[in-house]
């Protein structure tokens, strides 16, 4: 509690008064003199790179674990179950990826793939943290 007091330049019976264990919203805890701003991870991001006297250029920011893409998920579990195959396929994916010429994939292999991202395609664009998504039974197109 006396650490609280002296980093918000609050009394000591003040802070004993505001927190006995309670949960405050955003907004009522900047009303309080508990927060600064109010805002997500980008934006404490942004300030500490400003309080630490960065210039965009002098930082970056990484994350980890890499999640990995719909794509790559879906490629993964498609896989799954042909661990030589799947290594093949992949390392001809990267060169394609990376810049290489079209992969020489199996006709069988290549078909699949291309069956799969037409149908997920779309999945590309959702944006749940938690990758929970339902999917119907057909592709509906609206034109």
């Amino acid at each position: 509690m006396d650490l609280v007091a002296e980093g918000r330049g609050l009394k000591r019976e003040a802070v004993a008064e505001i927190a006995e264990g309670r949960v405050w919203s955003g907004s009522n805890a900047k009303g309080l003199g508990l927060v600064d701003e109010l805002g997500g991870l980008d934006g404490a991001i942004a300030a500490a790179a400003e309080l630490a006297e960065l210039e965009p250029d002098d930082w970056t920011l990484e994350e980890f674990p890499v999640q990995p893409s719909l794509e790559e998920a879906l490629f993964d579990e498609f896989l799954s179950g042909a661990p030589q195959t799947r290594s093949q396929i992949q390392a001809q994916l990267q060169a394609k990826f990376q810049g290489g010429s079209q992969p020489e994939l199996p006709v069988f292999w290549a078909r699949q793939w291309q069956s799969i991202q037409a149908d997920f395609s779309p999945l590309r664009y959702l944006s749940d943290p938690k990758g929970m998504y339902t999917r119907l039974p057909f592709n509906l197109e609206i034109r």
